[in-house]
């Protein structure tokens, strides 16, 4: 096991699989890559209160390519710095395994970002938290992690 891929948004489930990675990477001398994705739609609702991130035309959700109003850049900002703390304080909690830990960003879904990066790298485990946040409460709990789940071909390991 050469290569563990730990998806993080900050919330305590993925600080755990932060943890059990760790344990893993130092019993096998393995990588750690740490990925948080920032889901930019979901962001333009909650920066935007009279927008809620529906579509008007269609009234579904919609990403933030297809709007009408694109995320202002003070927004972008607020979303990029956070981003970088999480991945930040996330690369703390494996100090100890020196430069063997990566870290990247990514706009988009969070689960098909994950599942594009775990299909396009040469990844040999997966490891998440059951559930996570989304915005300032957990929305659909475990919905990411669930079609990842279901979705990679990959070894995954759920830690709650």
């Amino acid at each position: 096991m050469k290569k563990i891929l730990v998806p993080t948004d900050g919330s305590e489930c993925s600080n755990l699989a932060i943890d059990q990675a760790k344990e893993l990477a130092l019993k096998f001398d393995s990588e750690v890559i740490l990925l948080h994705v920032t889901d930019a739609s979901a962001a333009y609702a909650l920066f935007n209160p009279v927008h809620d991130g529906m579509n008007p035309t269609t009234g579904s959700m919609a990403p933030i390519g297809n709007m009408a109003v694109p995320l202002p850049a003070e927004h972008q900002k607020i979303l990029d710095k956070a981003s970088k703390d999480i991945l930040a304080s996330a690369k703390g909690r494996l100090t100890v395994l020196g430069d063997k830990v990566t870290a990247h960003s990514m706009e988009g879904k969070p689960a098909d970002i994950i599942i594009d990066y775990v299909e396009n790298n040469d990844i040999d485990l997966v490891v998440m938290g059951s559930h996570g946040m989304s915005g300032f409460k957990r929305f659909f709990v475990g919905s990411i992690t669930h079609k990842v789940m279901l979705s990679i071909e990959k070894p995954i390991l759920i830690v709650r």
